[in-house]
């Protein structure tokens, strides 16, 4: 609400954007939790237990309920995103048959087309509506339209339309939209009262109040035109109120340490010995390790092609989403270059943990125990000093 009040209108633009590529970015940036070390070192009995609980509960669950909600969530969130793209998909064929169809004009870039609706832009054409308009004003429209098209704003309207369309269900796209389209307005307000009177530029813009637009296009006046006038005959803000953008800089820094989801390591079947945990390498491990090990520069492509285990690319696409289906055909040698390398990572996030194979005498107490099941695939032991 500060903000809106400002005239810095290009940083409060740059603001909204940022905030709404913050919006998608903060969800898919994982953070490591500082407690991970310590989750290494919790037992893992009450893990398997509650895992088997869960997996119990739910197919319990899933028996007596005969719907599936989370699908027909998703396909009713899938079904409005098609609709939606399909209408903006049915707008802009619609202007590009409308354009397709008109007489244009060309001037500084802009392609002009004659119409009888709102006058209004997008990218470089622009619909304008000057029948009632004097040589003095048509300046000012074409000075404003041109300015519009000069700062991109079409490229704004078309990323948040597309934002609307995936994101339908959040209140904030529809807010986004309102607020991003009034500043557009606001920007090139300042920018044409530069070179025109103020006071004939805001007769034009109530004399061209009108409410019917082309599409998805930028009208020239159907904005809020009370705060459009108010905007023309404040005096700019103070530079030093430029600082109040600073303190966003923190916030947005403490929304992605808040909102972000923890980062979660591959996981694997693992059992607490008196010597450290012992985890059953995954597919999804060693793909990890052979995704790290391809962007080794030191690494020859003879050497890495040595750290594919036996039948790799078939094996690999049948469990690479299973998330405890242990690694097979991989040879002495490619299990302690895993080891290696997974102690390498863990000292490069200042992770005081070594890994390392189990001795004979550890892998058949393991068993014997009957805590790892099966024993399939290669083991490694973790040790935390």
């Amino acid at each position: 609400m500060v903000l809106q009040k400002l005239t810095f209108h290009t940083l409060n633009r740059a603001y909204l954007l940022a905030s709404l590529v913050l919006s998608i970015l903060i969800p898919l940036v994982p953070l490591q939790p500082a407690d991970w070390t310590k989750q290494q070192r919790e037992p893992t009995e009450v893990l398997a237990k509650s895992v088997t609980a869960h997996r119990s509960s739910t197919s319990v669950s899933g028996k007596n309920d005969p719907l599936n909600f989370v699908a027909l969530t998703q396909w009713v969130y899938g079904s409005v995103v098609v609709v939606l793209l399909g209408r903006l998909l049915r707008k802009l064929i619609l202007l590009g048959l409308q354009i397709r169809r008109s007489r244009v004009e060309r001037w500084r870039g802009l392609h002009l087309i004659s119409t009888e609706h709102a006058t209004a832009s997008f990218f470089h054409w622009v619909f304008l509506n000057d029948k009632a308009l004097n040589p003095k004003e048509r300046q000012m429209v074409r000075a404003h339209e041109y300015s519009h098209f000069r700062r991109g704003h079409s490229i704004d309207v078309m990323v948040v339309e597309i934002f609307r369309c995936i994101w339908w269900f959040h209140p904030v796209s529809y807010w986004l939209q309102k607020s991003l389209t009034q500043l557009h307005e606001y920007e090139v307000d300042a920018e044409v009262v530069q070179q025109y009177s103020t006071k004939a530029y805001a007769q034009l813009i109530l004399k061209l109040a009108v409410p019917q637009s082309v599409g998805i296009t930028t009208p020239f006046a159907r904005q809020s035109i009370k705060n459009r006038i108010h905007f023309l005959f404040t005096p700019s803000s103070i530079s030093m109120k430029k600082l109040l953008f600073g303190v966003l800089i923190p916030l947005m820094a403490g929304a992605v340490i808040l909102f972000a989801p923890p980062r979660t390591f591959p996981p694997a079947t693992m059992v607490q010995t008196s010597q450290g945990s012992i985890h059953r390498v995954t597919y999804v491990d060693y793909e990890a390790f052979l995704s790290d090990m391809r962007r080794n520069p030191s690494l020859s492509r003879q050497k890495f092609a040595t750290l594919f285990p036996n039948d790799w690319r078939e094996a690999y696409q049948k469990n690479r989403r299973s998330k405890d289906q242990g690694v097979t055909g991989v040879s002495w040698d490619q299990a302690m270059q895993y080891c290696t390398w997974k102690t390498n990572v863990s000292k490069n996030h200042y992770l005081p943990i070594t890994y390392r194979l189990p001795t004979e005498q550890e892998f058949q107490d393991l068993f014997a125990r009957g805590e790892a099941g099966k024993p399939t695939g290669f083991y490694c032991l973790a040790i935390c000093p």
